[in-house]
């Protein structure tokens, strides 16, 4: 009896991890895009940085990309990706200074991932605007023609298990003048754990078959 017990005991665990550990992001492309100009009429300088856009894979990880211009003005940004089985962390970091009239600056920063979703789960959407009133932000959250998020601050999403696409949308900051600007935006998609019925289940199955068999050596 305490072998069967035991026996049962460890099937309900290891159900319950393995539904815990059901719902995976899973990349399956990506493409980082920046760009930074930076003029001066007054002295006829102009500069442009826009390297090729980085193409991303299938591989979890760590990716960025970045642009710099100066001329009189100065302006720098760098898009960052962050993928793991959990979750998906995208930033938009810039800044750029003018001095005067003459100057002006301008920095673009864009993404695109698209995953799948191994099974359907509860996804919690977080996303944070740090720039002022120069800046435009925007992204969407789709899967074929169906939107499930467009420029939210924050959303629990109940999504089935598909493939998705999370891109920005004419990200840009562009400033003249004497003006010193910091752009920030952050997104992140991350997998809301449940708590396994399962385990539960089984703990107390143990339990019950445990109190029972107590009772019948008395």
């Amino acid at each position: 009896m305490p072998s069967r017990l035991i026996s049962l005991c460890s099937l309900a665990i290891y159900l319950a991890m393995a539904s815990f550990a059901l719902a995976d992001f899973a990349p399956v492309s990506g493409r980082l895009h920046v760009g930074a100009t930076a003029d001066w009429g007054q002295a006829n300088q102009h500069q442009t940085d826009l390297p090729q856009d980085v193409v991303l894979g299938s591989d979890y990880g760590v990716f960025s990309h970045h642009a710099q211009a100066t001329a009189g003005a100065t302006a720098s940004v760098t898009v960052q990706t962050s993928r793991s089985t959990n979750s998906l962390l995208l930033s938009v970091d810039g800044a750029y200074h003018t001095g005067g009239q003459s100057q002006l600056a301008q920095v673009y920063g864009d993404f695109k991932e698209v995953f799948n979703l191994t099974a359907p789960a509860q996804v919690e959407l977080t996303c944070n605007h740090g720039g002022d009133s120069h800046t435009n932000y925007g992204f969407v959250l789709f899967s074929g023609s169906q939107v499930f998020a467009r420029d939210t601050l924050h959303a629990i999403l109940d999504l089935p298990a598909d493939q998705y696409t999370l891109q920005s949308q004419n990200m840009f900051s562009l400033v003249s003048g004497s003006v010193n600007v910091v752009v920030i935006e952050s997104l992140s998609l991350t997998i809301v754990p449940e708590p396994s019925s399962l385990l539960t289940c089984g703990l107390g199955v143990a339990g019950l078959s445990m109190r029972r068999r107590g009772r019948g050596c008395r």
